[in-house]
C-alpha cells in the first residue's frame, strides 16, 4: 500500500508542478503583451501609427482577449485612416469599436462609444453620433466633452434637417 500511495502522491505532485509551470508560462505572455502595448503606446505618441498597430497586433496575438490592445489598434487605425484619407481603415476601426462597446470594462465601453460618436460626426451621421454620445453620458454623466460634442451634433442635425427641408420645398415648387 505504501508504494501505491507514493505513486499517487508523485502523480499529484507532478500534476501540481505541471500546473504551476503552465501558469508561469501563461503569465509570461501576458507580461510580454503588456510590454508590447507599452511599446505600441510609445510609437503612437511619436506618431508612428503603423508601428503602433504592429505592436498592438503582436500583443493581441499573445493575448487574444486583450481589449486594451484591440482598443488601441482601433484608435491608431482612426488616426492613420484620417491622416491618409483611408476610409477602409476608419471603417475597420469603427467595427472594432462596435465590438468593444459590449466590453465588461466600463472605461473601454465608454471610450469606444465616444470614438464611435466622433467617427459618426465626421461621416455627418449625426443621428448615430447623438446616440453614441448619449451612451457615453449614461455611463459617465460628468463627461463635459461628450456633452459638448452631443450639443454640437444636435445643432448639426438640426441644420442638416433644415437644409433637407429647404431642398424638398424647392423641388415641390412648380
Amino acid at each position: 500500500f505504501q508504494f501505491f500511495f507514493k505513486v499517487i502522491y508523485m502523480r499529484n505532485y507532478s500534476l501540481l508542478l505541471i500546473l504551476v509551470i503552465l501558469s508561469i508560462f501563461r503569465a509570461y505572455p501576458s507580461s510580454n503583451s503588456k510590454k508590447l502595448i507599452y511599446e505600441g503606446n510609445e510609437a503612437y505618441n511619436n506618431a508612428n501609427y503603423i508601428d503602433a498597430i504592429n505592436k498592438y497586433t503582436e500583443a493581441l496575438n499573445l493575448d487574444p482577449t486583450s481589449e486594451i490592445a484591440q482598443f488601441n489598434i482601433a484608435t491608431a487605425l482612426v488616426v492613420l485612416g484620417t491622416e491618409t484619407n483611408d476610409t477602409a481603415k476608419v471603417n475597420l476601426a469603427e467595427q472594432k469599436f462596435k465590438s468593444l462597446v459590449r466590453s465588461n470594462s466600463k472605461s473601454i465601453s465608454r471610450k469606444s462609444n465616444f470614438d464611435l460618436g466622433n467617427i459618426a460626426y465626421n461621416k455627418q451621421d449625426y443621428k448615430n453620433c447623438i446616440e453614441y454620445y448619449k451612451k457615453v453620458l449614461r455611463t459617465d454623466p460628468s463627461d463635459d466633452l461628450a456633452r459638448k460634442y452631443l450639443r454640437m451634433a444636435q445643432l448639426k442635425l438640426q441644420s442638416q434637417q433644415n437644409q433637407e427641408q429647404k431642398k424638398d420645398n424647392k423641388e415641390e415648387e412648380p
